[in-house]
């Protein structure tokens, strides 16, 4: 399955929020159709992402929602070379 987020980012300091306009999801299984696209985001935008750039890190600091509550989530990505 594959699904592309649509929309628009702005940055505040080392913070950043994500204004969806459009979410593209297709089943690759089954070709390039039937795909669905979500329109419509209620509770958008969440709350923000921080970020920080520390040497080759990307560190993201985000709420995501497993379950039935918000969860504090930290993410590292590492610059290849």
């Amino acid at each position: 399955m594959e699904s592309v987020l649509y929309g628009r980012g702005v940055v505040r300091g080392s913070y950043f929020l994500v204004n969806p306009d459009s979410q593209v999801t297709r089943d690759r299984f089954y070709g390039p159709m039937p795909r669905s696209v979500q329109r419509d985001f209620p509770g958008w935008p969440r709350d923000s992402t921080r970020f920080a750039i520390q040497g080759d890190n990307l560190v993201l600091e985000y709420y995501s929602y497993p379950a039935d509550a918000p969860v504090l989530t930290e993410q590292t990505y590492t610059r290849l070379r």
